[in-house]
């Protein structure tokens, strides 16, 4: 289901440097009229095809999706073997795609 959602676009596959491994992350461009940068990631146990939905909604509403697996999620766990961890400013998202300013929706 997932690869069906992203079928057509730009989808660009990325891997963010962390500790001694990587970051699995995914960068979606918008379509049609552009209206900004969304960075989405899961909790608990979800991986970023988990928000498939989200993605393909979100894109044809002029949204460019940065979405990734934090430590301890999906494959950053599973490939790469990093544990689960509170400091979740450690990742360096903002930094690799060079954002400016963040907000969780206030």
């Amino acid at each position: 289901m997932y690869y069906k959602t992203v079928k057509g676009t730009s989808l660009e596959k990325h891997l963010i440097p962390y500790e001694s491994a990587y970051l699995p992350a995914l960068r979606i461009p918008a379509s049609g009229n552009k209206k900004g940068v969304l960075v989405i990631h899961g909790g608990y146990d979800s991986c970023m095809e988990d928000f498939h939905s989200v993605y393909r909604y979100l894109i044809k509403r002029g949204y460019e999706i940065i979405a990734f697996e934090g430590p301890g999620k999906g494959a950053s766990i599973h490939k790469y073997h990093l544990k689960l961890t509170h400091e979740w400013e450690k990742p360096t998202i903002h930094e690799r795609y060079y954002l400016r300013s963040t907000s969780l929706g206030a």
